[in-house]
């Protein structure tokens, strides 16, 4: 309980600036999670409109065409799991090769049946685990949003300055 106390007391003794900015995360965070998680952006978005439209099927595996591939650059070397699947769309069949990163996914390297998804040509298709780096750094913005708002506010406020001053006193 002691220690609680103690931490009341440091944060009581910054600038006001400082303290309201820091308040101002608990809303900042309430709107992230309330708005920002419901917004499909990237591979989210190109899935539902595929979706919408009625541009889903299932992908089944060709087993002996299914391979580790090593990709050895400067920086490190990472490797993927790739296989060709075919898809039926309309009485006509498509053979395309879809890969599992491992830095865009977690999950499983690769499954027997997928689900196969297209926007307006059935043969640039893309499934659940495509690259998507537009989500990606939708998901950074949304972890930094309430940092960056409550930044901004404790500026606004003058809090700059207070801290300056705050940090002079102290010496």
């Amino acid at each position: 309980m002691d220690t609680f106390s103690e931490v009341f007391k440091a944060i009581a003794s910054y600038p006001w600036q400082v303290n309201v900015g820091v308040l101002s995360l608990i809303p900042l965070y309430i709107i992230d999670f309330k708005f920002f998680d419901k917004l499909n952006i990237g591979l989210q978005r190109k899935i539902a409109l595929a979706k919408e439209r009625g541009h889903v099927v299932r992908g089944m595996i060709v087993k002996e065409d299914a391979k580790r591939l090593v990709v050895n650059n400067s920086q490190s070397a990472y490797s993927y799991w790739a296989a060709r699947y075919t898809y039926t769309v309309d009485g006509k069949e498509y053979r395309k090769r879809f890969s599992c990163d491992n830095r865009h996914s977690t999950r499983s390297k690769l499954r027997t049946i997928i689900n196969v998804y297209w926007l307006d040509d059935p043969n640039k298709p893309f499934w659940d685990y495509s690259s998507d780096s537009l989500g990606a750094w939708f998901g950074i913005f949304t972890m930094l949003f309430p940092w960056i708002g409550a930044i901004l506010i404790i500026l606004l406020l003058g809090g700059a300055d207070a801290i300056a001053q705050y940090n002079n006193s102290r010496m």
